[in-house]
């Protein structure tokens, strides 16, 4: 999400200071000590800061109340693009709906595999929220195969995706670990996808994916 006022490395500050809460350090400090996250994590229609851009505007209205965001639990797939938490998956032999992988039980699991000719991107998970959302947090608890690591990227319009970093899928041959991956968000997306799933040191080719429960984390501007 954008607002126009960018660092000098690029980055918009909606996306720099939009989950802050207080006593969130971000290390981008004005002259008195204070940490923009705390002076900024409030942040609504209305409210005062005191401190103004050079239109007279107090920051406090550029910048929105962020809120915690979990993926709800969902009993489809749903559809992407759509108006509710909605996920989807490529791959050859999906044993069950990607959903059983969002439905907060972990009595039951998604496997999917894909063969010796398939690309590195051939094997996917989709995630999708009708409301942007910043990705903080992947937990990802494994089924018996699980898978190794993949990268997690994020689009605007589902179509064109930008890398954001390598995740873990926890432990390959071993049921019911949970692994916590802690992101490094570029800002608020609709689309999330996990490509280059890999299992052992395959990125491409033959490969697995099988996990329990797979819960993002992260934050929504109200």
């Amino acid at each position: 999400m954008a607002v126009s006022y960018k660092l000098s490395d690029g980055r918009d500050l909606q996306d720099v200071f939009a989950s802050g809460n207080a006593g969130r350090t971000t290390g981008f400090k004005i002259s008195t000590g204070s940490d923009l996250g705390s002076i900024f994590a409030s942040g609504s229609s209305g409210i005062v800061t005191m401190y103004k851009d050079t239109a007279g505007v107090d920051l406090g209205n550029r910048f929105g109340v962020s809120t915690y965001w979990e993926n709800p639990s969902i009993s489809s797939d749903g559809t992407i693009g759509g108006n509710s938490f909605a996920v989807a998956a490529t791959g050859d032999r999906g044993n069950n709906g990607i959903w059983k992988a969002f439905n907060k039980n972990t009595s039951d699991d998604y496997f999917n595999r894909c063969g010796s000719g398939a690309n590195q991107d051939y094997l996917t998970i989709t995630m999708y929220n009708p409301k942007p959302v910043s990705i903080t947090q992947v937990d990802i608890t494994t089924a018996y195969y699980g898978f190794k690591t993949a990268i997690l990227c994020c689009s605007d319009n589902g179509s064109n995706y930008i890398d954001v970093q390598q995740i873990s899928g926890g432990t390959v041959n071993q049921s019911g670990k949970t692994v916590s991956n802690y992101i490094n968000s570029p800002g608020y997306y609709r689309y999330w996808k996990m490509r280059a799933i890999a299992i052992n040191n395959n990125v491409s080719g033959w490969r697995n994916v099988h996990v329990s429960e797979i819960v993002l984390k992260g934050y929504v501007i109200s």
